[in-house]
Formats: C-alpha cells, structure tokens, sequence
C-alpha cells in the first residue's frame, strides 16, 4: 500500500490554460472548494516562486499566499503547520526532480493545512494566468500532466489577438 505522501506525489497535474477570454476564473471557481480538486485558490506565479533551495520557494510561495490571500480575502493560513507539512513531504520525496516535487509539497502542504481529506484527492488543479518558455518547461518536466485549454470563443479570441 502506498503512504499518503507517495499517493500524492502521483496525483496528476491538471494545468489550466485561458485563450483569450476564455473563462479560466470560471472553471477554476467551479472547481474551487471540491473535495476532490486541489488548488491554491488564486493566480499562483510556482515557477517564479521556486528556487533550486526549499527554505527560499517556501518563503517566497509563503509571502506570496500572505499577500494574494490572506491580506486580500482575509485567509487565516497557519504557516506553521504548513511549514511542517511542506518539509515532511520533502523528507521523503528526494528526486531528480526536485522542483516539481517542491510544488507537489506546496500543495500537499496547503491540502493538510485547509483540512482536505487527503486520500480523497484525484488531481491538482493549477492556473498560473501564464504560458511562457519557463512554464512550459516547468509543465513538461511533471510526470503525471493534463491541460484543460479555455476558450469561450475561438474566432473572437483569434481576432483580439491578431489586433493586440
């Protein structure tokens, strides 16, 4: 039988992409709050967060849920709890793939602290608002990816952004 944080780390990635005004803040409302779906509830910017050291992508994923949470939404967050869970997810996840396993431990740890049933959780639903070289990059090093690509209208979006 697996352990929780090996079950986790298999969990799929589920990367959520706008094309235009595509409805992205829609889909990632829908999905916000199910107990099988886990996301970081904001726009949440990993890939410029990380840094090859876990204390530093700690800190700065820390600082940034303060300010785009819980200054914004008032979010109680107890950062120590989460702080617990981010370093007991590493201690047993050391990979080659040491950044991707820092954003599972981001998101495992924020699993625990909001109180999700962790064994409940069928995939990681991120929405980072960005599709540039380091994301992509970034996505295609995640073993277990899915794209959901949002597009409400596909010739108004190729207009707008023939035009922008």
């Amino acid at each position: 039988m697996l352990n929780v944080g090996q079950k986790f780390s298999d969990l799929p990635v589920c990367y959520l992409a706008p094309y235009g005004r595509g409805g992205s803040n829609f889909i990632q409302g829908i999905c916000d709050g199910h107990p099988q779906v886990l996301q970081i509830p904001a726009y949440f910017p990993f890939v410029e967060l990380a840094r090859p050291a876990p204390k530093k992508t700690l800190r700065n994923c820390v600082e940034y849920i303060k300010k785009e949470l819980c200054d914004k939404y008032e979010i109680n967050v107890n950062f120590k709890k989460f702080e617990k869970e981010y370093f007991w997810f590493l201690k047993f996840h050391n990979t080659e793939q040491q950044i991707v396993t820092q954003f599972q431990a981001i998101h495992y740890a924020w699993a625990i602290e909001r109180g999700y049933r962790v064994n409940d959780i069928k995939i990681i639903l991120w929405h980072p608002h960005r599709l540039d070289a380091n994301y992509i990059k970034f996505f295609r090093s995640v073993k277990n990816r899915k794209i959901i690509l949002c597009c409400r209208s596909q010739i108004a979006s190729l207009i707008s952004t023939y035009k922008h």
